[in-house]
């Protein structure tokens, strides 16, 4: 069986869609399944074709003529179309060069195509611009779709909402690698001393720096904190969107600049070790297709505290593995904190329920297998 996967970008700073991506391939190759990859290089990658050292499995990073944001007008993408053998076509994420012109091909073919948006499809934050781009794109390429793959049922009811016909739509929730994130007790002396923290509690929030993900509102939440707890961290990781420097100066407006870490994007190995040492795992989004950061995390026995929204409320289950709490509700989500990090036999035992969680419902053994019968059942139909 021959997979084509499109993508924009496959850099893991592009955050859990690339991540998602590259763990569904690497399954799909250890069932004897050979995957191609149709991608851009994006302007920080300076890296080659990749026709690795495994025959099953194929990379090509194309030279975009110009991008728009995180749009790269990739047309070189048209004539390895052309080339590769197929049988599915696999796109990611929407709104993108890439998987788009490769629906409208494989259509023209007569290939099955699989879409996984990864939460990119709802209405929720569109700009103007793709507005426009969903009203003259939505039938000629979401039509064509066979088959589109929702990370979570919420991502399900969003897509149903959006005009998606409901049994085109199949659920196969995201997985994690448990062998690789997993407890491990020697990080939090490396992880103090390497950013000279003193203090004895460490709160980490793990995530692109992007408005949509609540991080002015979580500063709000720790500056509450700051009157009756002072002895902890809050490191944020990721990559910035564009907020950085206003987050940065309201860090310093509620005088919380000592007590705030912006640690950037960090590599897989690092992020591993960050989570290890953390003593609780905050996600305050606004909105939240699914939210990657809290399984790994709970791979990783760790409470996690999420906003009551999206996605996130199949990962949490409250007061078990962690705690649900409205977004803007900065009472409540500082009590929470306060509660797992005044209250450590309950955190421990909170971090245990979410790595039983996320062994049983989201490990990529039973997500191969789900992927696989699903492109065997296109290919016979």
């Amino acid at each position: 069986m021959k997979i084509l996967h499109t993508i924009p970008f496959f850099s893991d700073e592009y955050g859990g869609s690339v991540e998602i991506t590259k763990h569904q391939i690497e399954e799909l190759i250890k069932r004897g399944i050979e995957v191609s990859v149709l991608t851009s290089k994006t302007p920080n990658q300076n890296i080659k074709n990749e026709n690795t050292n495994n025959p099953s499995k194929h990379i090509l990073f194309l030279n975009s003529i110009f991008s728009l944001g995180m749009y790269y007008f990739t047309p070189t993408i048209i004539p390895y179309l052309r080339k590769l053998d197929f049988q599915i076509l696999h796109g990611h994420l929407y709104r993108n060069f890439q998987t788009d012109s490769s629906i409208l091909y494989a259509k023209f073919k007569k290939i099955p195509i699989i879409l996984s948006p990864h939460g990119a499809i709802p209405y929720v934050n569109r700009t103007l611009i793709k507005r426009f781009y969903d009203r003259i794109t939505l039938h000629s390429i979401l039509n064509a779709v066979d088959v589109f793959l929702a990370e979570t049922n919420f991502e399900k009811e969003s897509l149903i909402q959006f005009g998606i016909s409901p049994p085109k739509i199949k659920y196969i929730p995201n997985g994690i690698d448990t062998s690789f994130f997993r407890r491990c007790d020697d990080s939090v002396g490396s992880i103090k001393l390497k950013y000279n923290i003193t203090e004895s509690k460490i709160i980490t929030y793990v995530g692109r720096l992007d408005r949509i993900k609540g991080l002015f509102f979580l500063l709000k939440v720790f500056k509450e904190l700051m009157h009756e707890f002072q002895d902890f961290k809050l490191l944020l990781v990721g990559e910035d969107f564009g907020i950085k420097e206003n987050l940065q100066k309201f860090a310093n407006k509620l005088n919380l600049q000592k007590k705030v870490l912006f640690l950037g994007f960090q590599p897989k190995n690092t992020l591993k070790i960050i989570y290890n040492a953390s003593d609780i795992v905050v996600l305050p989004s606004r909105y939240e297709s699914a939210g990657l950061s809290i399984l790994e995390s709970a791979a990783c026995e760790k409470p996690v505290i999420g906003s009551n929204t999206g996605g996130i409320q199949e990962y949490i289950i409250d007061n078990w593995n962690g705690f649900l709490v409205d977004y803007g509700a900065i009472k409540i989500w500082k009590e929470k904190i306060l509660y797992l990090l005044k209250n450590e036999d309950i955190a421990r035992e909170f971090g245990k329920n979410g790595r039983r969680l996320v062994e049983n419902k989201f490990n990529w053994t039973r997500i191969g297998k789900l992927l696989e019968t699903l492109y065997f059942k296109l290919i016979n139909n």
